[in-house]
């Protein structure tokens, strides 16, 4: 079992792992959006009513089945698009179905620290490994 980190605070409040959540997940969103982009932008022609209705519809059915990849896709390019035109998906006409994937998350993941910790312990190592490659990128392209 590996030693808990210690993380400082900075005067901003968050601490370091903190910022590098935040930036593995803007970098997440800078990847879905020029994929989406690079595929041409399917829902462009949807008026900003048209695409929050089927953002809607897409993220119930989602939220429905969490592991169907090609649900989970749609969603992606529809909140792409929602952010290619600089406006945030209606979020709250979801907040039921957003309520229910994070409790189904923190429960799998706890069943999973309580019946394969090592399978937790891997799964955090990769994350580290992917901020420290982010990291290298970042600091390389500057």
């Amino acid at each position: 079992m590996r030693k808990p980190k210690i993380t400082r605070k900075r005067s901003s409040g968050r601490t370091e792992a903190d910022r590098d959540v935040e930036l593995f997940l803007a970098n997440e969103r800078v990847d879905q959006i020029a994929d989406y982009a690079s595929r041409g932008r399917l829902y462009e022609r949807l008026t900003d009513g048209e695409l929050a209705e089927k953002w809607i519809h897409t993220f119930r059915l989602f939220a429905d089945a969490p592991s169907d990849q090609r649900r989970r896709a749609m969603e992606i390019d529809l909140k792409a698009e929602f952010q290619l035109r600089n406006i945030e998906p209606p979020y709250d006409q979801v907040t039921q179905e957003i309520n229910r994937i994070v409790e189904n998350m923190s429960s799998g993941f706890e069943t999973m620290k309580r019946d394969d910790p090592d399978a937790v312990d891997e799964i955090y190592e990769e994350f580290q490994q992917d901020i420290a490659d982010l990291k290298a990128r970042i600091k390389q392209s500057n």
